[in-house]
């Protein structure tokens, strides 16, 4: 499924299929994601030095990739305080450790320069405290530095790291014959001195700080030094200090042993903070707005889960705008107000397709519509081009789940059902099966169960598509019957599953849905059998039907511990899958007419 920035339910809609059950294939995903370390990170070590130490390369699809931003971002040296630069090696390629023992000032004095090595360790993702399952933001890793060559298999990436003499504001840095350009920066300090105004606390309510996935994701942003800035900013601890505390009072829980990687974090934070400062005395409604969206999060109403821009090279792109010495105040409002309107305003996307049935019997889907700006704003869903029945108010960073019914369609024989979704003046077009799936012989395949969304194809950010497993076939089949057209639609029907033999620490475990959404329990709960590969049936039960129809959706557990669903990929925080409506009297050719109701006035 696209993400929901474009057109969540059109391409969708074709991938359910009817078909004759394939060979299994070898265990894999048919899109590996990145499952550790900071794509960030990985993507700022492999543009510092040129190359990495990954075994993999990263993916190509993210925006920390993009070339321009984070070169921008990084080729100029912002010197906050006057005291520590840090620098990626790439911008001074020729640099060799004899030369950086010479480095010195305009006027001659010497400069400590120490050449590092920057790896990350993986560690495990955090997972959504409802359902216990992850990926919604991809971990940050264990960030270490060294003198000397990296850990094999580790990416890994050389910066360089300047200690200044006091009194040194206004000058560059000479490596031999080349002379590096300093933009010195106002200490942030001083800008409050300055402005009693500018606001330095966190965006949020105490109550959201409180809430448990907030506060696994503030820790784990502090746990790498390009993004601790967020989870300061987030607790209301990115505030002015001084450059040389002068007592154990400043120290923060969340400062990193290692000097080299604490001088990263103090650097860019302080960068930040600068950043906004300037901004507040541009326009201070438009700096409001801005601090707000860069920790911005979504209350789904099962949990609430970070929402904030996650695309390195369009938060270095900000921070470089706002920081540039040659912007007029106006010019920064303006650089921010663009981003701030590039960010998205809102979300859609469709949840379920049949979350219930209709008094004619057609198929009611689920949306839901994600408010993501700081004022309450009304949205709706209604069938394209057809006026909504009613407006749904949905407060800041908040979402709500709606069911528009397809109530007074025309008669057509088209299955997929265009929905027109808005949040104020944002809309987008989203697609969902309008009639139910025939479910004819040899059988129904559902494909492909597709892995949980991340947070960046959450807000678009990452265009791809979830991964898709190979781990296990299912297919609705019926029992043969001596009088086949004599028995109810609803009797003589099984799951047939088919597991590969793929080793982890988990069972795999399917889990099959029906139903309304909005049940306790899946109606069955299938295994792999102890032998570690085969076939698995289960009957299902005639309750599971309503009538000739029924309502099903699938989820899926393999052996490491991956997440898919069927008939679309789930959010980590969704308790239960979407549904699909099938026609369960197709099978003996007995299909009904699609319900006729009246043209649309």
């Amino acid at each position: 499924m696209p993400p929901p920035a474009g057109n969540p339910g059109e391409s969708h809609s074709n991938t359910l299929m009817i078909r004759m059950p394939r060979p299994m294939h070898p265990s894999r995903r048919t899109v590996a994601a990145r499952p550790l370390a900071s794509t960030a990170a990985i993507a700022w070590i492999a543009f510092a030095c040129g190359c990495g130490g990954s075994p993999e390369p990263a993916t190509p699809t993210l925006g920390e990739n993009t070339p321009g931003a984070i070169a921008r971002g990084l080729y100029r040296l912002d010197a906050a305080w006057n005291t520590t630069i840090v620098a990626p090696r790439r911008i001074i390629p020729e640099a060799t450790p004899e030369q950086l023992t010479r480095a010195r000032l305009d006027d001659g004095r010497p400069v400590r320069a120490e050449m590092r090595t920057l790896t990350i360790r993986p560690t495990p993702p955090i997972a959504m405290p409802n359902t216990g399952r992850t990926g919604w933001l991809a971990p940050m890793g264990e960030w270490l530095t060294t003198g000397d060559k990296p850990e094999p298999g580790l990416p890994s990436g050389e910066f360089v790291i300047f200690t200044i003499p006091p009194g040194a504001l206004g000058q560059g840095i000479w490596l031999g014959d080349r002379r590096l350009s300093v933009v010195w920066l106002p200490p942030s300090i001083s800008l409050a001195d300055q402005d009693p105004t500018i606001p330095w606390g966190s965006p949020l309510g105490q109550a959201v700080l409180n809430e448990p996935a907030i506060q696994s994701a503030a820790l784990e942003e502090s746990r790498n030094p390009f993004r601790r800035w967020r989870a300061r900013l987030l607790a209301g601890r990115l505030v002015p200090t001084d450059p040389i505390p002068d007592n154990d009072d400043s120290i923060q829980p969340d400062r990193f042993e290692d000097a080299s990687l604490e001088a990263i974090a103090s650097q860019v934070e302080e960068r930040w903070r600068v950043a906004l400062a300037r901004l507040w005395q541009a326009d201070q409604g438009l700096a409001a707005a801005v601090r707000s969206r860069l920790v911005a999060v979504l209350d789904t109403g099962a949990v609430v889960v970070p929402a904030w821009p996650t695309d390195q090279a369009s938060l270095d792109q900000l921070l470089h705008d706002l920081l540039d010495p040659g912007h007029a105040p106006r010019r920064r409002a303006a650089l921010a107000r663009e981003w701030l309107d590039a960010q998205p305003g809102a979300v859609a996307m469709v949840l379920d397709d049949a979350a219930g049935r209709d008094a004619s019997g057609l198929p009611i889907p689920a949306v839901l519509l994600g408010n993501l700006s700081p004022a309450a704003k009304t949205g709706f869903v209604a069938r394209e081009e057809t006026p909504p029945d009613d407006l749904t108010a949905i407060p800041p960073y908040s979402s709500r789940r709606t069911m528009p019914s397809q109530g007074g369609a025309a008669r057509s024989a088209d299955p997929r059902l265009r929905l027109r979704a808005s949040v104020a003046e944002w809309s987008t077009t989203l697609a969902t099966r309008a009639l139910p799936i025939p479910a004819r012989p040899p059988g129904l395949i559902f494909e492909p169960l597709q892995g949980d969304l991340t947070l960046r194809q959450f807000l678009g950010e990452d265009r791809g598509v979830p991964p898709t497993t190979k781990d296990v076939a299912v297919t609705l089949i019926r029992t043969p019957s001596d009088t086949p057209l004599a028995r109810h639609p609803a009797d003589g029907w099984q799951i047939y599953a088919e597991f590969s033999g793929a080793r982890g620490p988990a069972v795999p475990t399917l889990r099959i849905w029906t139903g309304p959404s909005g049940k306790a329990t899946p109606t069955l709960t299938l295994t792999r059998p102890e032998s570690g590969s085969g076939v698995v049936r289960a009957d299902l039960p005639r309750s599971a039907a309503s009538g000739e129809q029924l309502l099903l959706g699938v989820e899926f557990t393999d052996a490491s511990g991956e997440h898919y669903a069927w008939p679309r990929p789930m959010t980590p925080w969704q308790f239960e899958p979407g549904r699909i409506a099938i026609d369960l009297a197709a099978w003996g050719g007995i299909t009904r007419d699609p319900p006729t109701s009246a043209p649309a006035r």
